[in-house]
């Protein structure tokens, strides 16, 4: 082999190392921001304030981020591999239970309200989202799971119910009052004119006249006097 053909073998060496090296930059660029993206994400996974969960087609959760751990008080390793049903109140779990039935059969995504237990098995309300997700095995299906915590919400929604049965006994008093009120209003305006007139005819009626007590007993009771047999000669 000549000089010329080994020199030329050897720039084409050259040449192949640089533009190895201008990709290995740009794998390395691009790595780099990927990893970037990832601890982002990352990030944004598990500091929402929504817990997020994955739960296989049997019922298992698979992935949880730090809020849901939070949220029932348990790690990771605790947390991922159980039924995930086991962490619903026992009084939900047909409904929870129901719910996961329709997502496996229908494979859509639906909304409900239940409650979920901590580690100290005290329960609290939460709201869940939850969407089916088809795999080409379908035994890799699975489920995407939001979960807010409503206890608040719901704490608020009693204290309204709570207050509005307290408030209901002094609205029906106050509804009386304006009732009786009205009713009173309406009998003076109906007995105003009848004093006027028992007035009117006991003073055409002479002194000793007997029909001037007849009379003074309708002035008596028409205006609320109680002793309706006083005489008033």
């Amino acid at each position: 082999m000549s000089d010329e053909v080994v020199q030329r073998l050897l720039e084409n060496l050259q040449t192949h190392q640089a533009e190895l090296e201008a990709q290995n930059d740009v794998l390395r660029i691009s790595q780099t921001e990927l990893s970037r993206a990832h601890n982002k994400y990352a990030e944004l996974y598990n500091f929402a304030p929504v817990g997020f969960a994955a739960i296989s087609k049997k019922g298992l959760c698979e992935q949880s981020n730090l809020t849901l751990e939070e949220m029932v008080g348990l790690d990771r390793n605790e947390l991922v591999g159980q039924p995930f049903s086991i962490f619903i109140d026992p009084v939900d779990q047909d409904r929870f239970y129901c719910a996961f039935r329709t997502l496996n059969r229908e494979n859509t995504q639906l909304q409900i309200e239940c409650r979920l237990r901590n580690g100290d098995m005290e329960s609290f309300w939460i709201h869940m989202k939850i969407a089916f997700r088809e795999a080409a095995d379908e035994e890799n299906s699975y489920c995407l799971c939001a979960i807010t915590d409503i206890s608040q919400q719901k704490k608020a929604e009693e204290d309204r119910v709570l207050i509005e049965g307290k408030m209901l006994p002094a609205q029906k008093l106050e509804s009386l009052g304006v009732l009786a009120a009205g009713i009173a209003h309406d009998f003076n305006n109906i007995l105003v004119p009848i004093q006027g007139n028992a007035g009117l005819a006991k003073d055409e009626l002479p002194q000793h006249s007997p029909a001037r007590q007849y009379i003074t007993e309708v002035e008596v009771a028409s205006s609320g006097t109680c002793d309706c047999h006083q005489h008033v000669l």
